[in-house]
């Protein structure tokens, strides 16, 4: 942790940071990652018990925000990546749209889109991802009007109590607005299955999902739908990124 810390103070003099990831803009150098990857016998309660035992000592000239990363955090950090840069790929007009999505909260009273994910939600069990797409073109190609998918990638369990809060989170941030919803889940880690998740599906279909096109709270329900991250791990992540652009 010293050494991250070390590492994260003396960014602004690194060359390479500045070429290959900061792209010479300003910014506050204010947090780090440290990741650890074992190719085998990695064991996450261990590993969670080693991190709660770090201590943490405050720095005089402030405070960083440091996120250590697991296998298994590192894994949905690679799907989640690799189907981030789908998607990308696959709405790629000039008209086209692909950011990640921070809603507002009581801390941040305007919405927020980015290329970039933020640290919090490496952590977080809810990421939304919005797509803004043509819904129509004239004679000249020239888009006649647009319409919006929120992508929900969702690392959390996979029961229909878990499903409800998602859909809760998205009336409370306002998500409903749209043509489409699509979730994402991470089927790699879940404890279920085959015949589980799809009970949970049909039960949130039967059960939480207001009738497409109802209108609840002033706003008609979009189309939902759910779809599988790629099944990839962090090391084969990571080594397909050296010979292919489009990882």
């Amino acid at each position: 942790m010293t050494q991250t810390l070390q590492t994260v103070e003396c960014v602004p003099e690194s060359d390479k940071f500045e070429e290959h990831l900061n792209g010479y803009e300003q910014r506050n150098y204010n947090a780090g990652v440290v990741g650890i990857w074992s190719s085998d016998n990695f064991h996450e309660a261990d590993f969670q018990g080693y991190v709660s035992d770090v201590g943490i000592h405050r720095k005089e000239r402030g405070t960083y925000e440091i996120a250590v990363l697991g296998n298994r955090e590192l894994n949905k950090l690679a799907r989640l990546a690799k189907e981030y840069n789908r998607l990308k790929n696959d709405y790629n007009n000039d008209s086209d749209e692909v950011y990640f999505y921070y809603p507002s909260m009581a801390d941040k009273p305007f919405p927020d889109k980015q290329d970039s994910l933020a640290l919090e939600a490496l952590l977080s069990d809810l990421i939304f991802v919005q797509i803004k797409r043509a819904s129509g073109y004239d004679r000249e190609n020239t888009p006649t009007g647009f319409e919006r998918v929120n992508v929900i990638f969702y690392f959390g369990d996979f029961t229909l109590d878990s499903l409800e809060v998602v859909f809760k989170a998205l009336v409370e941030y306002n998500l409903l607005d749209v043509e489409e919803v699509l979730i994402y889940y991470d089927n790699e880690h879940l404890d279920r299955g085959i015949q589980d998740i799809e009970s949970a599906k049909a039960q949130f279909a039967n059960t939480i999902i207001p009738d497409n096109g109802e209108i609840v709270e002033d706003k008609e329900i979009p189309k939902f739908d759910f779809d599988t991250l790629p099944s990839v791990t962090y090391d084969n992540y990571t080594e397909g990124l050296r010979g292919d652009d489009n990882a």
